[in-house]
């Protein structure tokens, strides 16, 4: 079973746990609004959680706007997947687009692996729910040296997260690479500890056992970027350090925005650069329909 999660929740936002395509789940939402416009959906990336997204879900809580973010299965304080496979991340997006849909429609919103998965939703027959996406930094031909090694490295990494490291140590170091790769900046403290309070060994050892066989995946198939046929945004910061930039050709063709000076997670310290992201596509698709 996963960990519990925190019980501290900021007073703008809720905490919900629900089962998505057989696998137990957490959502943390803005309280529900009377709002016309579609719901938005936050995917977060590898190795993180819903909790990177905080900020931004108190900026629309702020705006009235109904906002979700999810636990990817084996990540945050989710459940296994039923498949270490993409189809299986698929069929649990899909599923979770239908879940938080109020009748509006849902834009999904990605960052990195979950970026991917939007892009991939947008790609596959679409659910009727999803009315667009905006992918952040997702996954293109070329990644961090660590994620291209992770197929290979995946079973020594769980073998070193088998010793006995403490707890704090573990936590430590997690939100320090978490800043200086995600953010590449240090983070105030209530950001790192959204990352770190699911940080332990066995919670790591899930998610490289399964980001071991994602990837090895992610390298051998692309994302038909082609057949996509729903409004569709990419925003890439120029110095992203975990999917660098140079990476971005594999969606050629597709809307792209370059975030100058960005860093791999903008939702951290520049949520604004993301509600922006979303907005665009929003009045965009607007002026294409009243045209």
């Amino acid at each position: 079973m996963p960990p519990n999660p925190p019980t501290t929740t900021p007073k703008l936002l809720t905490d919900e746990r629900r089962v998505i395509d057989d696998v137990a789940t957490r959502f943390i939402a803005s309280p529900e609004v009377t709002d016309d416009r579609p719901t938005v959906l936050f995917l977060h990336g590898f190795t993180d959680s819903a909790d990177t997204w905080r900020v931004v879900l108190e900026r629309y809580a702020d705006q009235g706007r109904r906002a979700w973010a999810v636990d990817l299965p084996a990540h945050g304080f989710a459940g296994e997947p039923r498949r270490r496979c993409l189809s299986a991340y698929d069929a649990f997006v899909r599923a979770a687009v239908e879940a938080v849909d109020d009748g509006a429609g849902v834009v999904v919103v990605g960052n990195s692996l979950g970026g991917l998965l939007a892009l991939r939703a947008a790609a596959a027959e679409p659910s009727s729910s999803l009315r667009g996406v905006v992918a952040i930094g997702p996954p293109g031909d070329r990644l961090h040296p660590a994620l291209e090694a992770l197929p290979a490295l995946s079973p020594v990494v769980q073998v070193l997260l088998r010793l006995p490291i403490p707890h704090s140590a573990l936590q430590r170091l997690a939100g320090t690479l978490y800043a200086r790769i995600g953010a590449n900046a240090s983070l105030p403290d209530e950001l790192a500890l959204g990352y770190t309070s699911h940080v332990s060994r066995r919670q790591l050892r899930r998610v490289v056992r399964v980001g071991g066989d994602l990837f090895r995946e992610m390298q051998q198939t692309r994302t038909p970027v082609g057949s996509i046929g729903i409004p569709v945004a990419i925003l890439w910061g120029s110095e992203d350090a975990v999917c660098p930039i140079e990476g971005a050709n594999v969606f050629q063709g597709l809307p792209l925005t370059v975030h100058r000076g960005g860093a791999h997670c903008p939702q951290l310290l520049e949520p604004d650069v993301v509600l922006a992201a979303v907005q665009r596509l929003e009045d965009d698709f607007a002026a294409e329909v009243a045209s």
